[in-house]
């Protein structure tokens, strides 16, 4: 009792000192909280996470909204620090802990959003972290009551993402109530009965390993009259029959020749895709673009893409998390002459290849003023400065075609050809007495 006591006191006091960072936010006074300026990050953090969990346990509705925005403010603070990293993977949980509470207490949407946002830079930027496993669970909570297909996707990601995680049987058996829920999963059994739906909550229900969860306000989750629907293009309950199918994007590899640009697109299965062109708009200095739509697609938060170098046409390669089970990657080019997009199998890939026009290489004179360019004349230029500008061209070796696994985009160091024949099995024998098989050794060695 007396331990309880000193606890009770202590939290008295950190919330104090959390109304006066409050304040000083408010005023815009710009300046870090006294508990921030240490030098040890670890203990720093340890501090503002015994101050948001604090904050969490006011009973006053009002005051604890306002403890729970300082502490979110205090650990902004901190992300905004040169940290090297070290603790922005739970601040970044604590901040969408942070917001998922006030958005258990206020029910305002934008608290929901935000709150999703911080726990995806979690799962999506710090996939290796022991607490990503727990934001992509949370994840999943969030998004129960209004849509419980993206809440099916979030949790069935845990297990596909973080199969070593604490969370992955939790998230497992919250995927299989909703198998039952959206009526996609396997025939009930004899007897069984289905949960109810209030089951169902998106409040807070997880914490860092090791750390004590913050007591979300279940009584705001489950007696909240909350009256948003989903929209048409959203499953709800057994309306929909069918659980959303997912395959993984991992990796995304690009290959570049002297007229065209390869990007392979690597998937775990077959998926169904669609394109979308933007033409480049030089008045508004936009590039073009290809955007390539993945449904029933999810991206791996380690998938690795091969950022181009020196590329004659493809200026950047970019993938974003839609919601539903669709990513989107975009290529950023130059111009676009002719594309073509398709798919490959064994394995399965997505390739987009791109041609346009190899930007063309303007004289110094050009350049400058614009003017017709005209040969220097040979008497200014010393006979040294000639034979060094010729001898640095000699080693510039001309683009190297791609092999031919490079352009099925097969992720293979070796193709063995076959060509047939051979031996005694001498083929076709024709009119000049040229056997089939030494042309098609002669072919395959092409």
């Amino acid at each position: 009792m007396v331990a309880d006591m000193n606890e009770g006191k202590s939290c008295r006091g950190i919330v104090r000192g959390l109304m006066g960072v409050l304040l000083l936010g408010i005023l815009g006074s710009g300046l870090a909280p006294a508990s921030v300026m240490g030098d040890d990050v670890v203990s720093r953090y340890n501090q503002l996470k015994r101050e948001f969990q604090c904050s969490t346990v006011i009973p006053e509705k009002d005051r604890r909204i306002e403890a729970i925005q300082a502490s979110i403010l205090n650990l902004e603070a901190m992300l905004r620090e040169n940290t090297r990293g070290k603790v922005s993977d739970k601040c970044l949980y604590l901040i969408g802990q942070g917001y998922h509470h006030l958005y258990d207490i206020t029910r305002n949407r934008e608290n929901l959003k935000t709150a999703i946002e911080h726990y995806r830079q979690v799962a999506q930027k710090y996939p290796s972290s022991p607490i990503a496993d727990d934001a992509q669970y949370l994840l999943g909570m969030l998004h129960l009551q209004d849509n419980p297909s993206q809440a099916y996707i979030e949790f069935s990601k845990v297990g596909l993402f973080f199969p070593k995680g604490d969370k992955r049987h939790k998230a497992a058996e919250m995927a299989e109530k909703l198998e039952k829920r959206l009526g996609c999963g396997p025939k009930k059994r004899s007897g069984s009965i289905p949960s109810p739906p209030n089951e169902f909550s998106a409040s807070v229900s997880g914490s860092p390993p090791g750390e004590t969860p913050a007591a979300p306000n279940h009584a705001a989750a489950h007696g909240s009259t909350n009256t948003s629907k989903p929209s048409p293009s959203e499953p709800s309950g057994s309306e929909s029959g069918i659980c959303p199918t997912m395959r993984q994007l991992h990796r995304i590899h690009h290959v570049t020749g002297d007229e065209y640009t390869r990007v392979v697109l690597y998937t775990d299965g077959p998926v169904p895709f669609e394109k979308q062109i933007t033409h480049a708009d030089p008045k508004a200095k936009q590039s073009a673009k290809i955007a390539v739509l993945l449904k029933d697609c999810i991206l791996n938060p380690k998938l690795t893409i091969d950022e181009p170098e020196r590329d004659p046409f493809l200026k950047r390669v970019s993938a974003s998390q839609l919601d539903g089970a669709q990513s989107r990657v975009i290529l950023d080019v130059d111009s676009i002459d002719a594309y073509r997009i398709f798919s490959l199998s064994d394995p399965f890939r997505v390739i987009v290849d791109v041609r346009g026009k190899l930007p063309e290489r303007k004289s110094a004179a050009a350049e400058t003023d614009g003017g017709p360019s005209e040969p220097p004349a040979r008497a200014e230029q010393p006979e040294s400065a000639v034979i060094s500008r010729e001898n640095s061209r000699k080693p510039q070796k001309s683009p190297v075609v791609p092999s031919l696994a490079q352009q099925l985009a097969l992720d293979v160091k070796r193709i063995v050809i076959d060509p047939g024949h051979g031996g005694k099995d001498k083929g076709a024998i024709g009119p000049n007495n040229v056997y089939e098989k030494d042309v098609v050794l002669a072919i395959a060695k092409i």
